[in-house]
């Protein structure tokens, strides 16, 4: 009987015999292969991706670390200039598709950059029996271009640039605007010739200051309003500054739109500053040499539209001799200003 009982258990085991333990071994083999190369192909993904991100960066970063260059892609001849009447100042509208030529003689041609074709051209107001003397522009976002004339009177211009976009296709259309209205306007009553010329927008005012053929120093401030008719009203205050030193003449001026500060380059490569914060009792405040020699062109720094007040009287010497950068008078100026503000 109990042989009979054991017989029975022994075939009910329920423990896998030799064959299904073979065949769950090959399955767990197979899962175990299969986790430890997946898990080890997720990871060379990761780091795979993060080095793709690294590469990426670094190729975007790159281009600052070579030096920088310049390629000429086309050149040719000027389609809206010719030896009679030279292109005095050239721009580009935001987009570089319409350049604008500002010829001496008063006339502005807008033209397309691709294809050199002439869209429009305009006409400065140039007086009667009156000859172009001298060009003068603003920081480039204003877009103020100055003539001056050899009598004393100076016309101002602004590139305008209109966008529409017919069929959802861009369209820039050039124009001139004039902000001081379209007539000459007198800065020096005296009637002498313009010299030297610099024209900077303000908050609201224009500033011009011009240097004339007898050596005299004017600044003009100009507000402009138009009525709801169109006419334009000026009002206009015109300041004799202070004389240059005796035995110098002004090559370059510049005058920052705060209507603060402007500063005049001499032919002794010598820069004065000038107080202009009130024009009626202006003052020369600095002169110091530049010690690199002549100096050829004055720009404004962009920066130099916030308000600062007049830097102290040793600011500009310190700065002018421990200033070893590349010659750069706007930035030598911004630094001046600046230093003032702290008074270090």
């Amino acid at each position: 009987m109990s042989e009979l009982i054991s017989k029975s258990v022994e075939s009910k085991s329920l423990m896998p015999d030799a064959a299904q333990r073979a065949r769950m071994r090959r399955r767990r083999n197979i899962s175990d292969a299969f986790s430890r190369y997946g898990v080890g192909a997720a990871g060379m993904a990761v780091v795979g991706a993060l080095a793709l991100i690294f590469f990426y960066l670094f190729s975007e970063v790159a281009p600052l670390l070579r030096s920088s260059s310049v390629d000429v892609t086309q050149t040719y001849a000027s389609p809206v200039s010719d030896a009679d009447d030279i292109s005095a100042h050239l721009t580009l509208d935001r987009y570089e598709e319409i350049g604008a030529s500002f010829n001496p003689s008063g006339k502005v041609n807008f033209f397309n950059v691709d294809d050199r074709a002439l869209i429009v051209d305009q006409q400065i107001p140039v007086p009667d029996d009156a000859a172009f003397s001298v060009l003068a522009t603003g920081i480039a976002a204003e877009g103020l271009v100055a003539y001056g004339f050899d009598n004393g009177q100076v016309s101002v211009a602004k590139s305008h640039y209109a966008l529409s976009y017919p069929n959802d296709t861009r369209l820039v259309t050039p124009s001139l605007k004039f902000p001081l209205g379209d007539e000459p306007i007198t800065l020096d009553e005296s009637g002498k010739a313009i010299d030297v010329l610099a024209v900077q927008q303000g908050r609201n005012e224009i500033y011009i200051a011009a240097a004339t053929r007898d050596n005299r120093l004017l600044l003009g401030v100009f507000l402009a309003k138009t009525n709801l008719f169109g006419v334009t009203n000026v009002t206009q205050e015109i300041y004799t500054l202070p004389a240059l030193p005796e035995g110098v003449r002004a090559k370059h001026i510049q005058v920052d739109g705060t209507g603060q500060h402007l500063v005049v380059a001499d032919d002794k490569a010598q820069l004065h500053l000038f107080d202009i914060s009130n024009p009626k009792s202006s003052e020369r405040k600095i002169k110091v040499a530049s010690g690199r020699g002549a100096v050829t062109a004055m720009h404004r720094h962009p920066r130099l539209r916030r308000h600062y007040p007049a830097p102290p009287a040793d600011a500009w010497q310190r700065l002018a001799k421990s200033y070893s950068g590349p010659v750069s008078y706007s930035k030598l100026f911004m630094k001046v200003i600046e230093k003032s503000r702290g008074h270090g």
